[in-house]
């Protein structure tokens, strides 16, 4: 099957790596003047949960791709659709489709039925002849009867589509999982390393204090061991940083060109509470409506009512037509007739009829307790969104007033006031506040990207279902 493939743009690839993107020259004029790198800094959103509004984000967000390392998603969706889950869920819809497609069609099968026979006259003739008969008959569905198990074959296709929805949304929550990982990494790694640059340049100003008199060898040595921490702490956040990347490599082959290459595009993750979209009704509504629980439960649900519907039409089992031919007293008469066979349904097929009428109660309780769950689940999704954001900003916060008084105590520090060892001590509390900073930019990043997969308006499973399964099927 050749499907045109049509999707909408990652809108969070556009701000994939971006935030974290710290320029060199601003590093190093930060490392000279001992001040941590400011990327935490949370902005205003113009997300909304209507359709027109999303379109609008999103050509807002394509706009502001200037010159960005990737420029097709084709890789991504490439990735994605390469994992061995995928290829299972396409297997495993094609065989449903088979299914499907064997119970439209039902058991009309022809069947032949030959019979010879030699018969000798007792009579005074003592005549003797020979006999065959042939009849062809197959079973005959009525209208009702087949209208039923194409109504059946129909409910068990969607039941496989709606496995396939599931499965995709999974495969991008496990995606953006590891990114948010990586990017976390990645900017853990950064951060120790300007706390390394910034502790030396410390430990350097202290030589040189001590040296010319004005400082004391204490500070000398306090510095030293600031040094080697933070290089034990950088060197191991870059280890880490190093298996993230490999774990993405692994898990991700076809996507090259991440984590090797960053973005620096600007996107907006969190709205203002001023801003329509930080309403989370809206959102709570649409992802309840597009959970893959919910879908999936429809589906058994529709499939439980059509296998009700066909059982129902078989209390009445299908009748045998056909024809028959022989010949008798070795070909003296020849006849041609038709056969009808009507059977009659007993007990079995009526307990089988209501076991059915009883599933088809159960798969719709079913679908309203996965309904419930699913505005539960949406609206825990909206407040992980939201508290992510709120923890972002306080972060963000505590880490400017922590900055502003290192960098007090390092100016006072500098014309002769206080110790070293405030100035270090503020400084590792600055790292703290920053690496919490960074984790909770990161968090809301992943909160985000997830409440735009499960509102659809991030690779829309509608979108892609029908081009993966032209590109993957075997």
């Amino acid at each position: 099957m050749k499907a045109r493939f049509n999707v909408a743009k990652p809108l969070a690839l556009s701000i994939l790596l971006g935030w974290m993107a710290i320029p060199h020259a601003q590093a190093q004029a930060q490392a000279r003047n001992r001040l941590p790198a400011q990327d935490t800094s949370p902005v205003s959103s113009a997300i909304s949960p209507s359709t027109a509004d999303t379109d609008n984000a999103t050509s807002a967000w394509l706009a502001s791709l200037q010159g960005a390392p990737w420029a097709d998603e084709a890789q991504l969706l490439q990735a994605l659709r390469a994992r061995p889950a995928w290829l299972s869920a396409i297997s495993g819809q094609a065989a449903q489709a088979a299914q499907s497609r064997a119970t439209a069609a039902g058991n009309q099968e022809w069947s032949s039925d030959l019979s010879m026979s030699r018969r000798h006259s007792q009579d005074a003739t003592q005549r003797r002849s020979n006999e065959w008969e042939l009849a062809v008959q197959t079973p005959w569905r009525s209208p009702a009867q087949a209208r039923a198990a194409e109504q059946l074959a129909q409910a068990q296709r969607h039941v496989a589509q709606q496995g396939l929805n599931r499965q995709w949304q999974d495969l991008t929550l496990t995606l953006v999982q590891d990114v948010a990982d990586w990017m976390q990494a990645q900017a853990q790694s950064r951060s120790w390393q300007l706390q390394r640059d910034t502790v030396q340049g410390l430990a350097q100003a202290a030589t040189r204090r001590a040296q010319a008199g004005e400082g004391t060898e204490l500070e000398r040595r306090q510095a030293e061991a600031a040094v080697l921490q933070a290089h034990l702490q950088a060197t191991l956040a870059a280890q880490r940083l190093e298996g993230q990347r490999t774990r993405l490599h692994t898990r991700w082959p076809q996507w090259s060109w991440l984590p090797e290459q960053t973005l620096s595009v600007q996107g907006d993750v969190c709205p203002s509470d001023a801003h329509p979209a930080h309403a989370a009704a809206g959102w709570v509504e649409r992802i309840a409506a597009l959970s893959p629980e919910v879908l999936a439960a429809q589906a058994l649900a529709q499939e439980a009512a059509a296998q009700a519907a066909a059982d129902e039409a078989q209390k009445t089992p299908e009748p045998t037509v056909g024809v028959k031919g022989g010949q008798a007293f070795s070909g003296a008469e020849r006849y041609i007739g038709v056969t009808l066979s009507l059977p009659w349904g007993g007990p079995a097929r009526t307990a089988q009829a209501q076991a059915s009428a009883l599933r088809m109660v159960q798969a719709q309780q079913a679908l309203d307790e996965a309904r419930l769950e699913a505005q539960a689940q949406a609206a825990g999704t909206v407040a992980a969104w939201q508290g992510a954001c709120t923890a972002w900003r306080m972060e963000t916060q505590a880490l400017a007033l922590q900055d502003t008084l290192a960098q007090s105590l390092a100016r006072g520090h500098s014309l002769g006031e206080g110790s070293l060892q405030s100035v270090l001590l503020a400084q590792s509390t600055v790292q703290e506040a920053r690496l919490r900073a960074q984790a909770a930019q990161a968090q809301a990043w992943l909160a985000w990207s997830r409440t735009l997969i499960a509102s659809g308006s991030l690779w829309p499973a509608s979108s892609m279902l029908q081009a993966g399964a032209a590109t993957s099927s075997p």
